[in-house]
């Protein structure tokens, strides 16, 4: 990405998070709980990648 911005001379940082779960009818009742569940991974991920603690 860094490669990209540095070739296209852009005055800013483009980053993305990604946030994965898979599907469990046991745990899943609603599409809404798959989201959210995807949604609290990849705020984790976005915490981890910037070296934060979780704690």
């Amino acid at each position: 990405m860094s490669a990209i911005q540095t070739h296209m001379n852009l005055p800013y940082k483009i980053g993305y998070s990604v946030g994965t779960v898979s599907y469990d009818p046991e745990r899943h009742y609603q599409i809404d709980d798959l989201l959210m569940e995807a949604d609290a991974a990849i705020y984790r991920e976005k915490k981890a990648s910037k070296g934060e603690s979780s704690d």
